[in-house]
């Protein structure tokens, strides 16, 4: 792997631990306020044993809005999120031009599949989370599918030629240096 391919990918790494720090502070304060509003308004109990309702409110509160924050902020003047911004990266299309919106989106809901594949595992199973215990298609479907396509998304970094992902294959987009950076 040539040295500006490693760094690019090392930088896209660092990136993503970056954009995290976001994300898991979107989590507290998401799990704060389900607690103070739960104290006031009890729902956790009537949640239970709908799955439905489970995944509604997880992925209208925490998936939705994360992907639309990495939607936005790609599609920013500065085409990147925070993490990115931090170490000199941002997100163009494929030609080097601005992304459109239909782009992000095909990029960041394929980036997230493996999360949201997760957690409607967990959703579905909410013993999971506790015990572990799960059917084999749970395990299969919720666990090491997702987890194989995250590793496919890290490997293509690695070894791909391009450094591109199969989510930036698809939506037409590339993760570069800034060159103002």
């Amino acid at each position: 792997m040539p040295s500006h391919s490693l760094s690019l990918a090392l930088r896209r790494t660092g990136a993503m631990l970056l954009d995290m720090v976001v994300v898991y502070a979107w989590i507290i304060v998401l799990t704060l306020l389900s607690f103070t509003v739960n104290a006031v308004i009890p729902f956790h109990g009537a949640m239970g044993s709908s799955y439905i309702a489970r995944h509604l409110v997880g992925f209208t509160t925490l998936t939705l809005p994360i992907v639309l924050y990495f939607v936005v902020m790609e599609g920013s003047s500065r085409q990147a999120t925070w993490g990115k911004r931090r170490l000199g990266l941002r997100v163009v299309a494929h030609e080097g031009d601005v992304t459109t919106r239909g782009q992000r989106l095909v990029r960041n809901a394929m980036k997230f599949l493996p999360w949201e594949m997760v957690h409607t595992h967990m959703h579905m199973n909410p013993g999971f989370v506790m015990t572990g215990e799960t059917s084999m298609a749970g395990w299969l479907l919720g666990i090491y599918v997702p987890c194989g396509v995250a590793l496919v998304y890290i490997v293509q970094v690695l070894a791909a030629k391009n450094g591109r992902t199969l989510y930036e294959t698809r939506s037409r987009t590339c993760t570069i240096r800034n060159p103002e950076s």
